[in-house]
């Protein structure tokens, strides 16, 4: 039997999420909508994220298919978005664009190639700058409910 791919940065170690993470994980995020995560094929999935030096569990991240900013994508390919959970005290440490950029990363080449897209609110400053440092640059913006909202795309990666 093989064992799950793990995958590893300087500073974060991230495991495929099995059943029993996703009902933890639903428990403490419960709008996230984790039941739908439960694939972990073509560069998509969820993981769990946990410190290099440490097997406490800090957080998930992800990238599924989505329905978001399929103009930014070009020959019809179909675009992933990420997600991303850390709990409060691990935020603001990097570990978040560490996680995230090592997921698309991996996603990217079990896929070759594929169209990462994302949305953030006009008015969200940090989350706009968050994804420019991603890699992610602005497409066009649209009008989103509450806020205008603008559609990202990412036009390759690096290895993290």
């Amino acid at each position: 039997m093989l064992k799950p791919l793990q995958l590893q940065t300087t500073r974060l170690r991230l495991r495929p999420a099995t059943a029993l993470d996703l009902e933890s994980l639903q428990q403490e995020w419960p709008d996230a909508g984790l039941p739908r995560w439960r694939v972990q094929a073509r560069g998509a999935g969820l993981w769990v994220i946990a410190r290099a030096d440490s097997k406490q569990d800090i957080g998930c991240v992800g990238s599924r298919p989505s329905a978001m900013s399929p103009l930014l994508c070009e020959d019809g390919d179909e675009p992933f978005e990420p997600l991303l959970w850390l709990h409060s005290e691990h935020r603001g440490q990097g570990y978040a664009q560490e996680a995230v950029k090592a997921v698309l990363w991996h996603a990217q080449r079990a896929t070759r190639g594929r169209c990462f897209v994302a949305v953030c609110d006009v008015p969200n400053i940090a989350g706009d700058r968050w994804l420019r440092r991603l890699g992610f640059v602005p497409g066009y913006e649209a009008d989103g409910g509450r806020w205008r909202v603008r559609h990202y795309r990412m036009p390759s990666l690096s290895a993290p």
